[in-house]
């Protein structure tokens, strides 16, 4: 039902110099579905702890169909739809969070980062040691991370956090770098406020 974490980072067939592709899937009543899902109460919840634990999101944002102009753009609308699961709303009440509950939500998994980072890295002492209004954006995160050498050194940031499975011993990871980095970012930018 939903694609592993890299289920669809080649997602559909390359682009033909043509301009049409070959063997191409892309069934758009699956993504109208999760909208369904993620628009009522009682199955927002279980859907976002699967689109949590699946990591679609991400899997769809770095997918190859993206980049298409106009095979894709169908796919962009939909999952830009998708975006509204960060939104502030108490997934139990189905009320809107405040905006300083949506920053304590926010806060509370920048922080968590960092404590991993401080226990375990310490080749990213700088980032766990910054105030978290400093380190807060997609840029300063990918400025932080995105200079690891090491795919492993991200999973296991990630590992630490409950996002993926640890790696065993001697074990290198499967994921790409670029996969990791956009994981670490959807953690922790993932809710806004309602009013913004």
């Amino acid at each position: 039902m939903v694609p592993s974490l890299s289920g669809l980072r080649g997602h559909g067939a390359p682009v033909s110099p043509e301009g049409g592709s070959d063997g191409l899937i892309f069934p758009p009543s699956d993504d109208t579905q999760s909208f369904s899902w993620q628009a009522q109460l009682p199955t927002r919840r279980w859907f976002n702890t699967v689109l949590d634990d699946s990591h679609l999101l991400v899997s769809c944002h770095l997918s190859s169909l993206m980049q298409r102009e106009g095979e894709g753009h169908l796919f962009c609308q939909l999952l830009d739809m998708l975006f509204y699961t960060g939104f502030g709303i108490n997934d139990q009440t189905g009320n809107d969070l405040t905006e300083k509950e949506t920053t304590t939500l926010r806060y509370d998994r920048i922080t968590s980062l960092q404590m991993a980072v401080f226990a375990h890295f310490p080749e990213l002492q700088d980032y766990a040691l910054s105030i978290v209004a400093a380190v807060d954006t997609q840029e300063s995160l990918t400025k932080q991370f995105g200079h690891l050498q090491f795919p492993n050194t991200l999973h296991r940031v990630a590992s630490y956090l409950c996002l993926l499975l640890e790696l065993a011993e001697g074990q290198d990871t499967t994921n790409e770098k670029e996969v990791l980095l956009e994981l670490l970012l959807s953690f922790c930018l993932s809710f806004f406020p309602l009013s913004h």
